[in-house]
Protein backbone atom coordinates (compact mmCIF):
# COMPACT_ATOMS: atom_id res chain seq x y z
CA UNK A 1 0.00 0.00 0.00
CA UNK A 2 3.13 2.32 1.04
CA UNK A 3 4.67 1.86 -2.76
CA UNK A 4 1.24 2.54 -4.38
CA UNK A 5 1.12 6.00 -2.31
CA UNK A 6 4.79 6.98 -3.66
CA UNK A 7 3.81 6.00 -6.98
CA UNK A 8 0.68 8.17 -6.90
CA UNK A 9 2.31 11.30 -5.02
CA UNK A 10 5.27 10.72 -7.57
CA UNK A 11 2.66 10.70 -10.09
CA UNK A 12 0.83 14.04 -8.82
CA UNK A 13 4.00 15.87 -8.60
CA UNK A 14 5.55 14.87 -11.96
CA UNK A 15 2.46 15.64 -13.50
CA UNK A 16 2.27 19.53 -11.78
CA UNK A 17 5.67 19.72 -13.48
CA UNK A 18 4.75 18.54 -17.18
CA UNK A 19 3.43 22.06 -18.14
CA UNK A 20 6.28 23.42 -17.15
CA UNK A 21 8.64 21.16 -18.96
CA UNK A 22 6.43 20.54 -22.26
CA UNK A 23 8.06 22.85 -25.12
CA UNK A 24 5.60 21.52 -28.29
CA UNK A 25 2.59 23.62 -27.03
CA UNK A 26 -0.02 25.87 -29.18
CA UNK A 27 -1.94 28.71 -28.60
CA UNK A 28 -6.13 27.62 -28.93
CA UNK A 29 -7.09 30.90 -29.27
CA UNK A 30 -5.59 34.60 -29.52
CA UNK A 31 -4.79 35.69 -26.28
CA UNK A 32 -3.39 38.71 -24.47
CA UNK A 33 0.05 39.09 -23.09
CA UNK A 34 2.39 40.82 -20.60
CA UNK A 35 5.95 41.73 -22.79
CA UNK A 36 7.58 42.49 -19.43
CA UNK A 37 4.80 44.90 -18.51
CA UNK A 38 3.94 46.25 -22.01
CA UNK A 39 0.75 44.68 -23.31
CA UNK A 40 0.13 42.88 -26.11
CA UNK A 41 -1.54 39.54 -27.90
CA UNK A 42 -0.27 36.57 -29.14
CA UNK A 43 -2.69 34.73 -32.15
CA UNK A 44 -3.79 31.48 -32.43
CA UNK A 45 -1.81 28.52 -33.36
CA UNK A 46 1.44 30.11 -32.54
CA UNK A 47 3.92 27.65 -31.37
CA UNK A 48 5.04 28.51 -27.51
CA UNK A 49 7.80 26.81 -25.64
CA UNK A 50 7.22 27.31 -21.70
CA UNK A 51 10.33 28.06 -19.70
CA UNK A 52 8.44 28.24 -16.07
CA UNK A 53 4.93 28.54 -14.02
CA UNK A 54 4.41 31.75 -12.73
CA UNK A 55 1.56 30.38 -10.64
CA UNK A 56 -1.97 28.53 -10.90
CA UNK A 57 -3.34 30.21 -14.20
CA UNK A 58 -0.09 32.04 -15.61
CA UNK A 59 3.00 30.83 -17.19
CA UNK A 60 6.01 32.31 -19.09
CA UNK A 61 6.32 31.92 -22.20
CA UNK A 62 8.81 32.06 -25.22
CA UNK A 63 8.12 32.55 -28.96
CA UNK A 64 9.70 33.35 -31.81
CA UNK A 65 9.56 35.02 -35.30
CA UNK A 66 10.98 38.19 -36.90
CA UNK A 67 10.37 41.47 -35.47
CA UNK A 68 9.10 43.89 -37.68
CA UNK A 69 8.47 47.27 -35.18
CA UNK A 70 5.62 46.22 -32.42
CA UNK A 71 4.50 43.30 -34.58
CA UNK A 72 6.48 39.57 -34.90
CA UNK A 73 5.61 37.31 -38.11
CA UNK A 74 6.98 33.50 -38.70
CA UNK A 75 9.14 34.85 -41.66
CA UNK A 76 10.84 38.05 -43.06
CA UNK A 77 8.23 37.53 -45.49
CA UNK A 78 5.80 39.14 -43.12
CA UNK A 79 3.18 36.36 -44.43
CA UNK A 80 1.73 34.94 -40.93
CA UNK A 81 1.24 37.60 -37.52
CA UNK A 82 2.37 35.56 -34.72
CA UNK A 83 2.23 38.96 -31.71
CA UNK A 84 1.60 42.50 -31.31
CA UNK A 85 2.49 44.51 -28.37
CA UNK A 86 2.65 48.05 -27.09
CA UNK A 87 5.85 49.18 -28.39
CA UNK A 88 8.70 47.27 -30.00
CA UNK A 89 9.89 43.61 -29.96
CA UNK A 90 13.43 45.39 -30.58
CA UNK A 91 15.54 47.58 -28.11
CA UNK A 92 16.23 51.11 -29.98
CA UNK A 93 19.87 50.35 -29.86
CA UNK A 94 18.87 47.23 -31.88
CA UNK A 95 16.09 48.75 -34.34
CA UNK A 96 17.99 48.56 -37.99
CA UNK A 97 18.91 45.03 -36.37
CA UNK A 98 15.34 43.58 -37.61
CA UNK A 99 15.63 40.22 -37.78
CA UNK A 100 14.97 36.56 -36.04
CA UNK A 101 14.10 37.35 -32.14
CA UNK A 102 12.90 35.32 -29.30
CA UNK A 103 10.75 36.89 -26.84
CA UNK A 104 8.95 35.80 -23.55
CA UNK A 105 5.44 37.07 -22.50
CA UNK A 106 3.36 36.26 -19.96
CA UNK A 107 -0.19 34.29 -20.82
CA UNK A 108 -2.27 32.22 -18.96
CA UNK A 109 -1.89 28.48 -19.15
CA UNK A 110 -5.83 27.93 -20.41
CA UNK A 111 -4.72 29.24 -23.89
CA UNK A 112 -2.42 26.48 -24.11
CA UNK A 113 -2.36 22.99 -25.79
CA UNK A 114 -0.39 20.47 -27.03
CA UNK A 115 -2.82 19.17 -29.52
CA UNK A 116 -1.79 21.06 -32.56
CA UNK A 117 -5.07 19.46 -33.74
CA UNK A 118 -7.52 21.06 -31.89
CA UNK A 119 -6.70 24.38 -32.23
CA UNK A 120 -7.65 24.18 -35.79
CA UNK A 121 -10.60 21.51 -36.06
CA UNK A 122 -13.22 24.45 -36.70
CA UNK A 123 -11.16 26.15 -38.69
CA UNK A 124 -10.65 23.09 -41.11
CA UNK A 125 -14.13 22.13 -40.83
CA UNK A 126 -15.04 25.66 -41.81
CA UNK A 127 -12.75 25.80 -44.62
CA UNK A 128 -14.04 22.51 -46.48
CA UNK A 129 -17.44 23.67 -45.68
CA UNK A 130 -16.88 26.66 -47.52
CA UNK A 131 -14.40 25.37 -50.61
CA UNK A 132 -15.82 22.15 -51.60
CA UNK A 133 -18.89 22.92 -53.04
CA UNK A 134 -17.31 23.52 -56.15
CA UNK A 135 -14.61 21.40 -56.09
CA UNK A 136 -12.38 19.05 -53.95
CA UNK A 137 -10.51 21.05 -50.77
CA UNK A 138 -6.64 20.98 -51.21
CA UNK A 139 -5.09 19.94 -47.81
CA UNK A 140 -2.74 23.46 -46.70
CA UNK A 141 0.21 21.68 -46.50
CA UNK A 142 0.00 21.53 -50.20
CA UNK A 143 0.60 25.35 -50.69
CA UNK A 144 2.90 28.05 -49.32
CA UNK A 145 1.79 31.24 -47.29
CA UNK A 146 1.70 33.42 -50.17
CA UNK A 147 0.21 30.53 -52.68
CA UNK A 148 -2.87 29.99 -50.59
CA UNK A 149 -3.09 34.22 -49.95
CA UNK A 150 -3.48 34.13 -54.04
CA UNK A 151 -6.08 31.51 -54.07
CA UNK A 152 -8.16 32.55 -51.80
CA UNK A 153 -7.97 36.01 -53.37
CA UNK A 154 -9.72 34.64 -56.15
CA UNK A 155 -12.06 32.08 -54.60
CA UNK A 156 -13.62 34.75 -51.98
CA UNK A 157 -15.87 35.76 -54.39
CA UNK A 158 -17.40 32.40 -55.56
CA UNK A 159 -17.30 31.44 -51.84
CA UNK A 160 -19.23 34.61 -50.64
CA UNK A 161 -16.86 35.28 -47.95
CA UNK A 162 -16.64 38.39 -45.79
CA UNK A 163 -13.25 40.02 -44.47
CA UNK A 164 -13.89 38.31 -41.28
CA UNK A 165 -14.18 34.78 -42.80
CA UNK A 166 -11.48 35.79 -45.10
CA UNK A 167 -8.75 36.30 -42.39
CA UNK A 168 -10.67 33.24 -41.02
CA UNK A 169 -9.39 30.81 -43.34
CA UNK A 170 -6.01 32.33 -44.26
CA UNK A 171 -5.21 32.15 -40.87
CA UNK A 172 -5.59 28.25 -41.00
CA UNK A 173 -4.34 28.05 -44.36
CA UNK A 174 -1.50 29.84 -44.13
CA UNK A 175 -0.69 28.35 -40.40
CA UNK A 176 -0.42 24.93 -42.06
CA UNK A 177 1.01 25.35 -45.07
CA UNK A 178 4.14 24.14 -46.73
CA UNK A 179 6.13 27.01 -45.16
CA UNK A 180 3.61 27.48 -41.69
CA UNK A 181 4.27 27.35 -38.53
CA UNK A 182 4.60 23.04 -38.34
CA UNK A 183 6.97 20.69 -39.10
CA UNK A 184 5.51 18.56 -42.13
CA UNK A 185 3.28 15.99 -40.47
CA UNK A 186 0.51 14.04 -41.71
CA UNK A 187 -3.00 15.86 -41.58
Amino acid sequence: MKVIKKILISLLVLGSFSLASSSDMFLLENAKADFDGKNGEIFIGTPIKIIKDIDDKMVLVEISGVSFGDELYSSKGKALLVAKKDGSFVEKNKASELGFVKVEAKIEKSYLTKNVKEVWEEYEEFYYDMCTSCHAGHRAVTHTMLEWEAILQTMKGFAQLNDKEENYILRYLKANSKDGFYEKRAD
